[in-house]
């Protein structure tokens, strides 16, 4: 095992992380720290900052990406996190460009009505498909057609929307015509 440690500031702290990355090892044999655990590190990174992204990426090491946003939709927070021990390996903010301010902007709007987390829509995606939360890929929150909801998107492909406001799980098809 090969042992990397970085530095950062945390509120003006300095922290360490150690990260330990396997070489020669499948990711499939991997542990994994989940979404949920993802959802959590970067609410404790970025408090009071609106998770609006998450994804998985596979590779090595597997890592979860996060997206979070400030209030004024002015501001983009993310974090790499690794899969496997949770410790945090990248850390950023930058700047929300038109046109993906006022979409971010019609989302925070909206965030009162969300009565569906994160991990709710993980735990009903998973109700319904009966799939691993291994197998998704990744998950944001979106707005579009008066609609407020998670989509998301399995390794082979397949896509839900679970609405944040009724919970309801639809099966997303795409047709020739679908962007």
């Amino acid at each position: 095992m090969n042992k990397l440690v970085r530095s950062f500031t945390f509120r003006g702290l300095p922290i360490f992380v150690a990260v330990f990355v396997a070489f020669g090892v499948g990711s499939a044999t991997r542990a994994d720290i989940g979404f949920a655990q993802a959802v959590a590190t970067a609410r404790l990174v970025y408090p009071n900052q609106t998770l609006v992204a998450l994804e998985r990426d596979i590779g090595d090491p597997t890592l979860y990406a996060t997206g979070s946003v400030s209030s004024d939709a002015t501001l983009l927070y993310g974090l790499g996190i690794h899969a496997v021990n949770g410790a945090v390996i990248a850390a950023t903010v930058e700047s929300v460009k038109p046109p993906e301010d006022a979409m971010m902007l019609d989302v925070l709007a909206r965030m009162p009505l969300v009565t569906i987390d994160f991990a709710q829509a993980l735990t009903r995606a998973r109700a319904f498909t009966g799939r691993s939360d291994l197998l998704v890929t990744d998950i944001s929150l979106a707005s579009e057609l008066f609609m407020l909801f998670y989509d998301l998107g399995y390794t082979d492909g397949v896509r839900l929307m679970i609405d944040a406001i009724t919970g309801q799980v639809v099966t997303v098809v795409e047709t020739s015509t679908s962007a």
